[in-house]
């Protein structure tokens, strides 16, 4: 919970690569970045709901298989390297239900993040004024 309404963390994560294709299920000793992402995400405390958005059918197998939201595949034209956070966050907005409350976007490229970092973010977030 963030400011009292759900935290979701929403994955973003492509098949198509221009550099190493398919990397985000690559694996980096035992997970993938698409399974150290969603693990990640789970062992948060402060987040309530973890969404992977994809238009590869294998990556969206694999989310499910962790429990984790996949909705509908991203459609073609928000998977290409030109289509802006901004648009797969409405998309997954419109796709998954979510009515109220707060998206923070966890790359699977940055695999060596920490539940601290994430932590403090929040607790930075929340010391704000609105």
């Amino acid at each position: 919970m963030l400011r009292g309404l759900p935290l979701s963390a929403l994955i973003p994560v492509r098949g198509g690569s221009k550099g190493i294709p398919r990397k985000n299920l690559r694996k980096i000793g035992k997970y993938s970045l698409l399974e150290r992402a969603i693990r990640f995400c789970q062992a948060a405390t402060r987040i309530d709901r973890v969404i992977v958005s994809t238009d590869d059918p294998e990556m969206q197998e694999l989310a499910q298989s962790f429990g984790v939201a996949a909705p509908a595949l991203r459609p073609p034209q928000l998977a290409t390297d030109t289509a802006t956070a901004a648009e797969v966050v409405a998309h997954v907005i419109e796709e998954s239900g979510i009515a109220a409350g707060y998206i923070c976007i966890v790359q699977a490229t940055s695999p060596f993040r920490r539940l601290a970092d994430l932590h403090e973010m929040v607790a930075a977030f929340e010391a704000t004024s609105m």
